[in-house]
């Protein structure tokens, strides 16, 4: 096996493993309920600032920037001819981790080497959009 090309691959590797867990975070915290509430007749020691409860749970900077980096490759990806087949591989190999590359490739019709290239052009995006490389790297 060849070394990765960049330091940060496997960095990268690791952030679109992680996006289905950083979603539901973020998704739980977007969905928090932000009206008080009325119902309890019991004064409790914690003072009802919900909407400043929800700003403050909102994901640490690094965690955002990961989900955003993962978020904009998906919607880069899903433009491209044949954006969604694409993104069956990336769920199959990184987010429901039931295929090697190899075996994805066979389920969707291609060859290894064409989805090691959408992968990696996924995976250069996902560095673009974290900063970890300029944009005239990412070709």
């Amino acid at each position: 096996m060849s070394k990765p090309r960049y330091i940060w691959w496997g960095y990268a590797k690791n952030m679109v493993r992680r996006y289905p867990e950083l979603k539901e975070e973020y998704n739980d915290r977007k969905n928090q309920r932000t009206t008080r509430n009325f119902e309890s007749t019991v004064k409790g020691t914690e003072a009802s600032r919900t909407t400043e409860n929800v700003a403050l749970r909102q994901l640490p900077p690094s965690k955002q920037a990961e989900y955003d980096a993962v978020t904009k490759a998906i919607e880069k990806t899903k433009e491209k001819n044949n954006g969604e087949i694409r993104l069956v591989l990336i769920d199959m190999v990184f987010w429901k981790q039931s295929h090697t590359l190899d075996g994805a490739a066979y389920k969707i019709g291609y060859s290894y080497d064409m989805a090691r290239k959408y992968q990696q052009e996924f995976l250069r995006l996902v560095g673009l959009y974290r900063g970890l490389m300029d944009y005239e790297e990412a070709g």
